[in-house]
């Protein structure tokens, strides 16, 4: 514990500061969920170096280029990507500019030590714990993990997790192109109740059901065992706006609640309906809505207890109130946390009874 309270010690201050956001892409989109439950963060604007997002918001605040912020000793910057080397880039720009900055991570983790702190001694065993610590490190530096650090089979990789499982079922939330969802059939041997996939990304969804339909085949699997359903996952009833891949340069999709050029209207629903039995595993990666998803479901939860492997590497708020929402919804859970990739990307939350 005191390694950890050694690294929140030394960790900028904000508060009373007048603070930016620099970064108004891809990494900026998945904060946005984190920073509005962050009502005491009052932010003047996002700053990005690219004219093409200059002049538009990111939900309600403005993105402005560099020189028409405030430059004196009351400004913190919140520098907001996952790339070292644009970190450095950008944390050289405002050092010329006589500004005070840090990563994003380092002025939300200083806003949330005790969190942080409880979220950390909630891990079932060292190597989570080693792996948190590390990755919190990681994340306030903006530096990514050695070989080390990394566990292969994400989200399969815990005993609770392999093994045939007679009657349960798999609740992909986010299942993108089924690749966790043919994983899974292998790790259960075929052996499952049914599997109910979840996915908005209209693209993503026409290949899910491409390999599903293989799967099928393959596996001689009936069709009333998988469901796809073209939908996100959240804490309600909704209709949401999905950019696809394509609008996002590559990158995996991203829902948001208002309408950006180029973005699909979808639905959204909440998960508690789909959880019938304890005999149930949730998988979700659903770029930073993993958080709205558990606490409306939280009665489902708190009554089956499901086993669910859940993303918390989105944005550095779903680092510390994910585990401490689950302990809230069900005490009795068991949390680890491994890491799954070369990047700041794949942190993974292992919840189980």
């Amino acid at each position: 514990m005191e390694k950890i309270k050694a690294i929140l010690s030394n960790l900028p201050e904000i508060t009373g500061k007048r603070v930016y956001v620099w970064g108004a892409g891809n990494t900026a989109m998945l904060f946005r969920e984190g920073l509005s439950r962050i009502p005491q963060l009052h932010i003047e604007a996002f700053v990005d170096n690219d004219p093409a997002k200059q002049n538009k918001t990111v939900g309600d605040i403005p993105i402005i280029p560099a020189d028409r912020m405030i430059a004196d000793k009351d400004t913190f910057v919140m520098i907001c990507t996952g790339q070292p080397a644009a970190f450095s880039a950008i944390t050289a720009q405002l050092s010329a500019m006589g500004i005070a900055c840090s990563s994003i991570d380092a002025a939300i983790f200083g806003m949330f030590k005790e969190e942080v702190m409880k979220a950390y001694s909630l891990l079932d065993d060292a190597e989570s714990k080693h792996v948190y610590l590390s990755m919190l490190e990681n994340r306030i530096l903006c530096r990514f993990p050695g070989k080390d650090l990394i566990t292969s089979d994400q989200y399969f990789c815990m005993l609770p997790f392999t093994g045939a499982a007679v009657g349960e079922s798999f609740l992909d939330c986010g299942a993108y192109v089924g690749d966790s969802i043919e994983r899974y059939i292998w790790a259960r041997d075929g052996v499952f109740s049914k599997i109910i996939a979840f996915e908005p990304d209209q693209q993503n969804f026409a290949a899910l059901q491409y390999r599903l339909e293989r799967l099928k085949r393959e596996w001689n699997i009936s069709d009333e065992r998988v469901s796809c359903l073209r939908c996100g996952v959240s804490d309600t009833d909704s209709t949401i706006y999905v950019e696809n891949d394509d609008v996002n340069n590559g990158f995996s999709s991203k829902m948001s609640a208002t309408q950006a050029e180029g973005a699909e209207e979808c639905s959204i629903v909440a998960l508690g309906r789909f959880i019938e039995s304890g005999n149930c595993f949730i998988k979700a990666d659903i770029e930073s809505y993993e958080y709205r998803m558990l606490s409306g479901a939280k009665d489902a939860i708190a009554k089956h207890r499901p086993k669910i492997a859940v993303c918390i590497y989105h944005n550095s708020v779903d680092f510390f109130s994910i585990p401490l929402l689950i302990k809230q919804i069900a005490p009795a859970y068991r949390l680890a946390v491994r890491h799954h990739s070369f990047t700041l990307s794949e942190t993974v939350l292992y919840v189980y009874p």
